[in-house]
This record gives C-alpha cells, sequence and structure tokens, in this order.
C-alpha cells in the first residue's frame, strides 16, 4: 500500500480478541473498525457508525501483529483537534493513547489509589473519571510529552497522599501515537523516567477558579425552578416512591425490576403514556409541584446548617461548575434525588433538572471524592 490518503465508511465488526482495544485495519480499499463491546469502542463515539472518514495509510514494523498496514482515521479536523466537543467526550483518550489489557490497568490503578468505592449502582466510576479527566487535562494544555515520551496526572492519590500518573511511550505502530507503559507515584514508585523527562512534574485538572463556586450563596434565595422539564419531561428520573404517591388515576405503575428490563422503546413508550397522564390531571400536577417545593425548601435549611450539604459537578458538555442540591421527595428523612442548579450570569440560581443518585455520584467524582454525607457510592440504589 502506498502512502496519499483513501476514504471509507466506519463499520463495526467484532473485538480485538488479544487486546480488547479499538484496533483499525485496512484491506485494500475496504475499511474495517475493530472494537471493544465493553467500551463500546472509544473511536466509535469519535467517529460514528457510517460516517464517511479519511484513512492515511502506515506501514507497521515487523513484530506485534507481524507487520503490515493500519490506518489512521480521522474526520475534517483530525480527532485530536475535535476531542473536546460534546460527541466526542469521553473518547479522546483512547485516540491519543493505546491501553493494553485497559481493564486490568484500572484495577492496577485502583490498588493504587488512596481506597474507596468505584462502583455505584452498577457504574464503573472509575472509567468515567479516567476518561474525563483526561478530556478536562487536554482542554487544558496539561498533557506532558516530548519526542520518546508522555505523561498526565490522573489527578488520584496513594495512601500518601502523593499523586499518580500516568506514563506513555512512542507507539511503534504510530495509531495512535501513545502507548501506556506504566504508572508512576509521586517521586518514588516508577518515578525515575518521569523526573528525567519532565520537571515539574505534570498538574492535575482543574474545574474552577473561585473556591466560592463551590458553595451556594444563600443571599440569593432558593433556586427558581424549570418545574415542567423537571416534573414531566423527566419523569423517568423521579423515584419510584414519589411516582407511588402522586400517581395518575388508572394509571398501572411498573414496579423498577421490570422498567430496567424493557428496551429503550418500551421505556420510552411507557413514559410518554406517564407524562401525558400527567398533563392531563392538573390537581395532580400542582400537588406533585407543592411537594417539589417542599423538598427545595427543606434543601435550603441544609444548606444554611452546613455549606458543604451541597455538592460541587462539572458538566463536561457545559465546561462550567453547577450545584446539586439534596432532595427528598417521598421521606423527609431520605435524600432520593439531586437538584443541578447553576448560577446565571444575571446573578440567580435555576434548577435546570434533576439526577438520581448514582449518576449525581458518577458525575460529581470528578471534581472530589463528594464528602456531603448524603451523596455515597456505596448506597444501595435499589429499583423501586
Amino acid at each position: 500500500m502506498g502512502g496519499g490518503q483513501l476514504t471509507g465508511t466506519v463499520t463495526v465488526v467484532d473485538r480485538d480478541p488479544s487486546t480488547g482495544q479499538p484496533f483499525v485495519l485496512i484491506n485494500h480499499k475496504e475499511a474495517t473498525y475493530r472494537c471493544d463491546e465493553r467500551t463500546r469502542g472509544a473511536q466509535l463515539f469519535t467517529l460514528g457508525v457510517g460516517r464517511q472518514v479519511y484513512f492515511e495509510p502506515a506501514e507497521l514494523p515487523p513484530g506485534r501483529g507481524g507487520g503490515g498496514y493500519v490506518a489512521r482515521v480521522s474526520t475534517v479536523p483530525a480527532p485530536s483537534q475535535v476531542s473536546c466537543k460534546p460527541e466526542h467526550l469521553g473518547a479522546a483518550m483512547f485516540n491519543w493513547a493505546f491501553f493494553p489489557e485497559y481493564k486490568s490497568i484500572l484495577e492496577t490503578l485502583k490498588g493504587l489509589a488512596l481506597p474507596e468505592s468505584w462502583s455505584c449502582g452498577g457504574i464503573d466510576v472509575l472509567n468515567n473519571y479516567l476518561r474525563y479527566t483526561f478530556d478536562r487535562l487536554q482542554l487544558e494544555d496539561k498533557l506532558c510529552k516530548n519526542e520518546k515520551c508522555a505523561a498526565f496526572n490522573t489527578g488520584l492519590v496513594d495512601k500518601n497522599y502523593e499523586y499518580i500518573y500516568m506514563f506513555f511511550e512512542k507507539n511503534a505502530y504510530n495509531v495512535p501515537a501513545w502507548y501506556f507503559t506504566g504508572f508512576a507515584v509521586g517521586e518514588e514508585r516508577g518515578s525515575k523516567k518521569m523526573l528525567h523527562n519532565f520537571y515539574p512534574l505534570p498538574a492535575k485538572a482543574k474545574y474552577y477558579t473561585e473556591v466560592a463556586d463551590c458553595f451556594y450563596d444563600l443571599r440569593l434565595g432558593p433556586p427558581m425552578c424549570d418545574y415542567e422539564h423537571i416534573l414531566e419531561e423527566r419523569v423517568e428520573r423521579l423515584p419510584g416512591a414519589f411516582l407511588s404517591e402522586h400517581c395518575p388515576q388508572g394509571f398501572q405503575l411498573l414496579p423498577g425490576v421490570l422498567l430496567a428490563a424493557m428496551d429503550l422503546d418500551m421505556k420510552k413508550e411507557y413514559y410518554d403514556k406517564l407524562r401525558e397522564a400527567y398533563q392531563n390531571d392538573e390537581k395532580l400536577s400542582r400537588r406533585m409541584k407543592s411537594r417539589f417545593k417542599d423538598a427545595v425548601a427543606l434543601a435550603m435549611k441544609k444548606i444554611e446548617w452546613n455549606d458543604r450539604t451541597v455538592v460541587p459537578i462539572y458538566f463536561p458538555r457545559k465546561g462550567k461548575i453547577s450545584l446539586l442540591l439534596p432532595l427528598a421527595l417521598a421521606d423527609d428523612s431520605i435524600v432520593d434525588t439531586a437538584l443541578v442548579t447553576e448560577k446565571t450570569d444575571a446573578g440567580a440560581y435555576v434548577g435546570n433538572t434533576i439526577l438520581d443518585l448514582k449518576t449525581a455520584y458518577n458525575s460529581a467524582r470528578l471534581i472530589a471524592r463528594p464528602d456531603s454525607g448524603w451523596l455515597k457510592p456505596d448506597e444501595s440504589f435499589a429499583l423501586t
């Protein structure tokens, strides 16, 4: 295969059985895309099935894979230049480097880091944390690299509160550019190569400029909530016990275990009917709104008592800090929902949407391990 550029369409075949990593192969003019079903193919999110892409042929050295050709796959502009766009968030790390036995790498990182629970209601929190931390580091230009190697700060620390770094060397295949080779901790474990190549050591990601952004300014009063969006458009996020207390007449609510077993189309049909039922029952809608206001008022009292009740959260798509407030919708003594609030340019707080607690924790962990008392990873998050 000579140089130049070919065009083709991204198609999905199977995963690489030896590494389980996204891998691109070219066979004459037919391009196939190999992806890991566990991660759903990082580059698949970047390029998209069926999208037109450009292939830059590159010859492989003998050795791994026995030589041959691979292809650098890109759109216009290249993935490295668009990795921070919303549709590419969380995928850029796999376009930047190759991770042999990625699942094993995550387990090693868990063992190195200060002990904490990385499983939350079935969500792989560490996987999400690492990928979105990389996005932020790339946006802040904190990925350190030279002609031979690269490194970045994971933001995690070991039991001695020394930062944990990921170290990379040039990928012999050039696709992607870097190859993960190991971890380094502080200025000790595995840090010899780090100190020879990078000083000062790579900085961690930062999500805010003012500490005050992480606290709720009570002088501005309670948030103005988008009740239509929260109570109707996002009815699927409301806790089951709350829905049971506010069930439209004649509507049969399904238990969470049955909903979890439904496919997406069936769930959509179910919740569309539930929304319609609420829209046709104004009295019930007013009662739900009143109960929601009571829950917000209780949350404000908790914040006044302890300003650390609020949990800061970073939304990569928006690139800004929002604040999570604890809502006890079904029972005043049990927090079952998180209200997402943000401060407007005019200086008021608005409640834009709600999150279930497992999603809230997964999102909040990107900034720091929540220390609020109400948002914890070890809750059962039982389906109701």
